[in-house]
């Protein structure tokens, strides 16, 4: 799995929240990495694409209690103010949530939007605090590629890609809120959310640098 970075990790209530960075990678790149994977695991990518994220210790310990039993999932598309649509793909366990981020301007899910085969999409869920350590969950992905596809498609003006870029640290922000998705169980109030952000390296080092990210209070 690609190795990928820790945008920070704060303290939110008695919850520990982090915020990290997702990877998206097609069945060739999977391929190359099939042996740092479980037999068992093995055979489950073959062919197919991953989406990783990093969770938090404790909400990882609760899905690992539970697997390998489904988690409930949604996936929803939401505006910017820059025109802009983010694709979130949410999953829950009791009280807390893992957000994925994936902006529609990404070129790693415009290379996913094209591929045309069928098959299933797998997350890979990983402890941040034990690298390597992770569940696997399989997706719809027609599902996942109908809702990446429309947030795609949406017309984003004429604002240049440094301005997308330089949102990135107001929406990151702005889904570490826990109001921000609603919870998926009827009666449960979500406590707890990580978030996993689908940006590439050219992307952080653009936005890491940037006067957004101090006014967005990432640090």
């Amino acid at each position: 799995m690609n190795q990928r970075n820790t945008l920070n990790v704060r303290q939110q209530g008695e919850f520990v929240q982090h915020i990290g960075v997702a990877a998206l990678q097609s069945p060739a790149e999977v391929q190359l990495e099939l042996a740092q994977y479980s037999g068992e695991q093995q055979s489950t990518l073959q062919g197919r694409w991953l989406l990783s994220g990093l969770l938090s210790n404790s909400m990882f310990e609760r899905l690992r209690q539970n697997y390998p039993h489904d988690v409930n999932a949604k996936i929803e598309a939401y505006p910017t103010s820059c025109g802009a649509l983010y694709t979130v793909l949410t999953n829950q366990i009791g009280s807390y949530q893992h957000r994925f981020l994936l902006p529609g301007f990404s070129k790693a899910l415009s290379t996913y939007s094209q591929d045309a085969s069928e098959g299933t999409l797998n997350l890979f869920l990983e402890d941040s605090e034990r690298p390597g350590e992770g569940l696997l969950y399989q997706v719809d992905k027609a599902l996942v590629s109908m809702g990446i596809q429309y947030a795609m498609s949406q017309p984003m003006g004429h604002r240049p890609l440094r301005d997308l870029i330089a949102e990135i640290p107001l929406q990151i922000v702005r889904f570490s809120r826990l109001y921000s998705v609603e919870s998926l169980i009827p009666g449960v109030e979500v406590k707890a959310a990580d978030v996993s952000i689908l940006i590439s390296d050219a992307e952080l080092l653009a936005w890491s640098t940037s006067e957004a990210r101090v006014m967005a209070g990432v640090d």
